[in-house]
């Protein structure tokens, strides 16, 4: 019952609940409601004042919502103050038969009394700014040809890639600090040449570049690659009436696999893959066969994430899964084609090539491409920022669900590595030492400088030995000196620990 309605928020008695206290000027990171939990009210989240009282908060913007398979339904907020949303501040309220079973994320208490509501610069101002800071020679809107793609791409004739710049409270990328709040612009930069897709925090009062947010995730910032040779496989194609593609619209809303080879970097001119019997025995000069390896893998990808969790593609809502294979990655800027990468939208496969006395085959594994696709799923749900501990978290789940794949896919001969195809793996989730990764949480090998945005592709063994764990079991001594020895709960049930943790919590 309300007992007060005070501003924003309606404070409420209820019994001393599980609360984990948040940092200074914010609100509890968590709170769990073991008896008498609170019915839910849409459109707001729970907090405590300095009293220890409950007390509901109505600045609540509610981002998405997702029922689980045990029936619970979760609802993520976004704080927003002065209407204006404030960046990486957001709770997650989980609710069983209509009450408050917990909630946890970050949510603002102390709001500094400087900071601005209006903007002193312009939306083209700041576009400007981050154009500068970006500094690419071309950009995605300035290409009509882009331009056509993205309208085709997402069937809307309003479709852009022109950044729309959209007011934010933004105090970095690591965490939410009330004293470091500035009023910024948040735009989405997508350059053509050299690429990247970031996201561009600008100061509204100068101008000031503030962050960035990598958007395009890649599977290795070394620059190795993985290839796959997956054997005779089942895939399902569509036929034109004279030949049959590389397409399908029976999972979701469509997987789709086209050729870049003679696109360029323009994704607009990428053509099918086609065979005229629909058995697709490509074997050529321009490795074809390696487009049905990403083909098949990506179909595997989608039964998984459905049969498993009863997930529709990366949004749950059937989100078209379109291929790009045999792309020039030194047109978009890149040092050589032994890479692949999500961004955002798509998948890019480059064709490998040389490193050292190593030669690497296209990128269109099946562990490759569960993990791409995973970086959707996680951009979709926890949203896990690409940088830091929560970039190695990020590229972690990635490569815990490209693993599950794997083995849901292949059975008994899949494996720990990632990269074992190609003659040299590059991470080992059985063993994340042998690749120079920590095991534990500031253990060996871990990173704290600022290349590979934090080291994501360095610190996320800790996560990738976390799960092993958790599905093989084992014992030993961590990097840190800590005995252990651990049951193993097989990997389904680890995998469903994984998926429920990113995607709910």
């Amino acid at each position: 019952m309300c007992l007060l309605i005070t501003g924003l928020f309606c404070v409420y008695e209820l019994p001393a609940q599980d609360i984990m206290k948040g940092a200074p000027g914010m609100y509890p990171e968590q709170m769990v409601f073991k008896t008498n939990p609170p019915a839910f009210r849409k459109g707001s989240v729970l907090v405590t004042d300095a009293a220890g009282n409950m007390a509901v908060s109505s600045n609540a913007l509610l981002n998405r919502t997702e029922r689980d398979n045990l029936g619970m339904e979760h609802y993520r907020y976004q704080q927003t103050y002065n209407g204006i949303p404030v960046e990486n501040a957001t709770y997650v309220v989980h609710v069983a038969n209509g009450a408050i079973s917990s909630q946890n994320g970050k949510w603002i208490k102390d709001f500094p009394s400087s900071l601005l509501s209006s903007p002193s610069i312009s939306k083209t101002s700041a576009l400007s700014k981050a154009m500068t800071f970006v500094g690419a020679r071309e950009y995605k809107w300035q290409v009509p040809a882009e331009e056509a793609f993205i309208k085709k791409e997402q069937n809307n004739p309003r479709a852009t890639f022109y950044p729309k710049a959209e007011l934010v409270y933004y105090s970095g990328e690591e965490d939410v600090i009330p004293a470091e709040l500035r009023l910024a612009y948040k735009l989405d930069i997508y350059a053509q040449y050299p690429l990247s897709r970031q996201i561009v925090f600008v100061d509204a009062a100068n101008g000031k570049i503030l962050g960035k947010r990598e958007l395009i995730h890649t599977t290795n910032a070394t620059g190795t690659a993985i290839t796959a040779y997956s054997g005779t496989q089942t895939i399902t194609t569509d036929f034109t009436g004279s030949t049959y593609r590389l397409r399908e619209t029976g999972r979701g809303n469509g997987i789709n696999t086209y050729d870049m080879r003679l696109a360029g970097t323009n994704y607009n001119a990428a053509v099918d893959f086609t065979d005229a019997d629909n058995t697709w025995n490509n074997v050529n000069a321009n490795k074809d066969q390696y487009a049905t390896d990403g083909h098949w893998g990506t179909e595997k990808t989608w039964d998984y994430y459905f049969t498993k969790f009863n997930r529709n593609s990366v949004d749950n809502a059937g989100f078209a899964l379109n291929s790009y294979v045999h792309t020039n990655l030194i047109a978009f800027g890149y040092g050589n084609n032994i890479n692949a990468f999500w961004d955002g939208s798509r998948m890019t496969y480059g064709d490998g090539g040389t490193s050292g006395s190593v030669t690497y085959t296209p990128l269109t594994a099946l562990d490759v491409c569960g993990h791409e696709i995973t970086h959707g799923v996680t951009e979709r749900t926890s949203n896990l920022n690409y940088s830091n501990q929560s970039g190695a978290m990020n590229e972690g789940f990635s490569d815990i669900f490209g693993t599950a794949i794997e083995f849901y896919a292949k059975g008994a001969s899949g494996n720990w590595n990632i990269g074992e195809n190609i003659g040299a793996a590059f991470r080992n989730m059985s063993n994340p030492n042998q690749f120079s990764q920590p095991d534990t949480y500031l253990g060996t090998f871990w990173y704290t400088g600022t290349a590979d945005n934090g080291g994501v592709h360095t610190n996320s063994g800790v996560l990738n030995f976390w799960f092993y764990l958790l599905s093989q079991g084992g014992s030993g001594t961590n990097d840190i000196g800590n005995a252990y020895s651990v049951t193993g709960l097989g990997i389904d049930k680890a995998a469903a620990i994984a998926y429920r943790t990113n995607t709910f919590y």
